[in-house]
Protein backbone atom coordinates (compact mmCIF):
# COMPACT_ATOMS: atom_id res chain seq x y z
CA UNK A 1 0.00 0.00 0.00
CA UNK A 2 1.32 3.41 -0.90
CA UNK A 3 1.40 6.21 1.61
CA UNK A 4 -0.68 9.36 1.16
CA UNK A 5 2.49 11.26 0.33
CA UNK A 6 3.42 8.81 -2.43
CA UNK A 7 -0.08 9.03 -3.88
CA UNK A 8 0.04 12.83 -3.87
CA UNK A 9 3.47 12.85 -5.53
CA UNK A 10 2.22 10.42 -8.16
CA UNK A 11 -0.83 12.58 -8.93
CA UNK A 12 1.21 15.79 -9.05
CA UNK A 13 3.81 14.24 -11.34
CA UNK A 14 1.08 13.14 -13.77
CA UNK A 15 -0.43 16.63 -13.70
CA UNK A 16 2.96 18.29 -14.32
CA UNK A 17 3.91 16.05 -17.24
CA UNK A 18 0.87 16.96 -19.22
CA UNK A 19 -2.06 19.25 -19.06
CA UNK A 20 -4.64 17.12 -17.40
CA UNK A 21 -8.31 17.87 -17.22
CA UNK A 22 -10.13 17.25 -13.97
CA UNK A 23 -11.99 14.39 -15.64
CA UNK A 24 -8.72 12.71 -16.65
CA UNK A 25 -7.30 13.29 -13.18
CA UNK A 26 -10.41 11.75 -11.61
CA UNK A 27 -10.10 8.71 -13.88
CA UNK A 28 -6.40 8.36 -13.03
CA UNK A 29 -6.98 8.63 -9.28
CA UNK A 30 -9.96 6.28 -9.49
CA UNK A 31 -7.94 3.67 -11.38
CA UNK A 32 -5.04 4.04 -8.97
CA UNK A 33 -7.27 3.59 -5.92
CA UNK A 34 -9.17 0.71 -7.53
CA UNK A 35 -5.93 -1.13 -8.32
CA UNK A 36 -4.63 -0.77 -4.76
CA UNK A 37 -8.00 -1.59 -3.20
CA UNK A 38 -8.31 -4.68 -5.41
CA UNK A 39 -4.86 -5.82 -4.30
CA UNK A 40 -5.77 -5.29 -0.65
CA UNK A 41 -9.05 -7.19 -1.07
CA UNK A 42 -7.26 -10.05 -2.85
CA UNK A 43 -4.72 -10.29 -0.03
CA UNK A 44 -7.46 -10.33 2.62
CA UNK A 45 -9.51 -12.86 0.63
CA UNK A 46 -6.52 -15.17 0.22
CA UNK A 47 -5.78 -14.99 3.93
CA UNK A 48 -9.41 -15.70 4.85
CA UNK A 49 -9.53 -18.41 2.22
CA UNK A 50 -6.41 -20.03 3.68
CA UNK A 51 -7.95 -19.91 7.13
CA UNK A 52 -11.10 -21.57 5.75
CA UNK A 53 -8.94 -24.27 4.12
CA UNK A 54 -7.04 -24.83 7.38
CA UNK A 55 -10.35 -25.10 9.24
CA UNK A 56 -11.36 -27.86 6.79
CA UNK A 57 -8.17 -29.64 7.84
CA UNK A 58 -9.13 -29.14 11.49
CA UNK A 59 -6.71 -26.31 12.34
CA UNK A 60 -6.71 -24.82 14.85
CA UNK A 61 -8.09 -27.71 16.86
CA UNK A 62 -9.42 -25.50 19.63
CA UNK A 63 -13.08 -25.61 18.58
CA UNK A 64 -15.61 -28.37 18.06
CA UNK A 65 -16.20 -27.70 14.34
CA UNK A 66 -12.51 -28.04 13.48
CA UNK A 67 -12.15 -31.12 15.67
CA UNK A 68 -15.11 -32.65 13.81
CA UNK A 69 -13.40 -31.94 10.45
CA UNK A 70 -10.24 -33.69 11.62
CA UNK A 71 -12.23 -36.67 12.95
CA UNK A 72 -14.11 -36.85 9.63
CA UNK A 73 -10.78 -36.99 7.78
CA UNK A 74 -9.58 -39.93 9.87
CA UNK A 75 -12.90 -41.74 9.39
CA UNK A 76 -12.87 -41.27 5.62
CA UNK A 77 -9.18 -42.23 5.36
CA UNK A 78 -9.79 -45.44 7.33
CA UNK A 79 -12.84 -46.35 5.26
CA UNK A 80 -10.97 -45.61 2.01
CA UNK A 81 -8.06 -47.82 3.05
CA UNK A 82 -10.49 -50.66 3.97
CA UNK A 83 -12.25 -50.33 0.60
CA UNK A 84 -8.93 -50.62 -1.20
CA UNK A 85 -7.98 -53.72 0.82
CA UNK A 86 -11.37 -55.33 0.18
CA UNK A 87 -11.24 -54.42 -3.52
CA UNK A 88 -14.32 -52.18 -3.45
CA UNK A 89 -12.68 -49.55 -5.62
CA UNK A 90 -15.71 -49.23 -7.90
CA UNK A 91 -18.20 -48.33 -5.18
CA UNK A 92 -19.80 -44.90 -4.94
CA UNK A 93 -18.37 -44.47 -1.43
CA UNK A 94 -14.90 -45.06 -2.81
CA UNK A 95 -15.32 -42.32 -5.42
CA UNK A 96 -16.73 -39.88 -2.86
CA UNK A 97 -13.96 -40.67 -0.38
CA UNK A 98 -11.36 -40.21 -3.10
CA UNK A 99 -12.76 -36.75 -3.91
CA UNK A 100 -12.80 -35.87 -0.20
CA UNK A 101 -9.16 -36.95 0.21
CA UNK A 102 -8.12 -35.04 -2.93
CA UNK A 103 -9.68 -31.87 -1.50
CA UNK A 104 -7.71 -32.42 1.70
CA UNK A 105 -4.56 -32.85 -0.38
CA UNK A 106 -5.29 -29.46 -1.98
CA UNK A 107 -5.77 -27.87 1.44
CA UNK A 108 -2.47 -29.40 2.55
CA UNK A 109 -0.74 -27.93 -0.47
CA UNK A 110 -2.04 -24.50 0.57
CA UNK A 111 -0.88 -25.14 4.12
CA UNK A 112 2.62 -26.06 2.98
CA UNK A 113 2.80 -22.88 0.91
CA UNK A 114 1.61 -20.77 3.84
CA UNK A 115 3.71 -22.06 6.75
CA UNK A 116 6.67 -19.76 6.14
CA UNK A 117 4.54 -16.59 6.22
CA UNK A 118 1.68 -17.56 8.52
CA UNK A 119 1.69 -16.20 12.08
CA UNK A 120 1.33 -19.74 13.40
CA UNK A 121 3.50 -21.37 10.74
CA UNK A 122 5.34 -23.76 13.04
CA UNK A 123 2.08 -24.91 14.64
CA UNK A 124 0.59 -25.45 11.19
CA UNK A 125 3.63 -27.47 10.12
CA UNK A 126 3.54 -29.72 13.19
CA UNK A 127 -0.23 -30.13 12.81
CA UNK A 128 0.17 -31.23 9.18
CA UNK A 129 3.03 -33.61 9.96
CA UNK A 130 1.06 -35.12 12.82
CA UNK A 131 -2.18 -35.60 10.88
CA UNK A 132 -1.84 -35.31 7.10
CA UNK A 133 1.38 -36.88 5.86
CA UNK A 134 -0.62 -39.72 4.34
CA UNK A 135 -2.24 -37.44 1.74
CA UNK A 136 0.79 -35.29 0.90
CA UNK A 137 3.23 -35.83 -1.91
CA UNK A 138 6.93 -36.32 -1.21
CA UNK A 139 7.89 -32.74 -2.09
CA UNK A 140 5.38 -31.22 0.33
CA UNK A 141 6.53 -33.59 3.06
CA UNK A 142 10.12 -32.56 2.40
CA UNK A 143 9.23 -28.86 2.45
CA UNK A 144 7.46 -29.24 5.80
CA UNK A 145 10.24 -31.21 7.44
CA UNK A 146 12.84 -28.75 6.11
CA UNK A 147 10.80 -25.83 7.48
CA UNK A 148 10.55 -27.50 10.89
CA UNK A 149 14.27 -28.30 10.90
CA UNK A 150 15.13 -24.69 10.04
CA UNK A 151 12.89 -23.41 12.85
CA UNK A 152 14.44 -25.91 15.25
CA UNK A 153 17.96 -24.83 14.27
CA UNK A 154 16.99 -21.18 14.68
CA UNK A 155 15.53 -21.90 18.13
CA UNK A 156 18.71 -23.75 19.13
CA UNK A 157 20.84 -20.84 17.96
CA UNK A 158 18.68 -18.40 19.93
CA UNK A 159 18.91 -20.66 22.97
CA UNK A 160 22.69 -20.82 22.64
CA UNK A 161 22.90 -17.03 22.32
CA UNK A 162 20.73 -16.59 25.41
CA UNK A 163 22.86 -19.11 27.33
CA UNK A 164 26.02 -17.23 26.36
CA UNK A 165 24.49 -13.97 27.52
CA UNK A 166 23.49 -15.58 30.80
CA UNK A 167 27.05 -16.86 31.26
CA UNK A 168 28.36 -13.37 30.63
CA UNK A 169 25.89 -11.88 33.10
CA UNK A 170 26.74 -14.56 35.67
CA UNK A 171 30.48 -14.12 35.20
CA UNK A 172 30.17 -10.36 35.43
CA UNK A 173 28.05 -10.80 38.57
CA UNK A 174 30.71 -13.10 39.99
CA UNK A 175 33.36 -10.59 39.07
CA UNK A 176 31.32 -7.83 40.68
CA UNK A 177 30.98 -9.93 43.82
CA UNK A 178 34.74 -10.58 43.91
CA UNK A 179 35.49 -6.90 43.44
CA UNK A 180 33.00 -6.05 46.19
CA UNK A 181 34.63 -8.59 48.51
CA UNK A 182 38.06 -7.19 47.71
CA UNK A 183 36.86 -3.65 48.37
CA UNK A 184 35.28 -4.66 51.68
CA UNK A 185 38.48 -6.47 52.65
CA UNK A 186 40.62 -3.49 51.69
CA UNK A 187 38.45 -1.09 53.66
CA UNK A 188 38.66 -3.39 56.72
CA UNK A 189 42.46 -3.44 56.39
CA UNK A 190 42.55 0.34 56.16
CA UNK A 191 40.24 0.67 59.18
CA UNK A 192 42.44 -1.69 61.18
CA UNK A 193 45.55 0.29 60.25
CA UNK A 194 43.85 3.49 61.37
CA UNK A 195 42.81 1.94 64.66
CA UNK A 196 46.27 0.48 65.43
CA UNK A 197 48.33 2.75 67.67
CA UNK A 198 51.53 4.00 66.18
Amino acid sequence: MMSKKAIAVSIISVMCMQSVSSMELTAYVSGFITTNATSLVATATNYLSDDAAFAKLGFPDDNAKNKAELAKFFTVKKRHREEILSNKVTSENFANDLQFLERRRGYCYRLVNAVSTHAEGIKLAFFAVQNYLSVMNEFDKMRLTTFIAMKQKSAQQQSTAISMQMIQVASSSEQQALVAELLVGMSKDENQKKEEPK
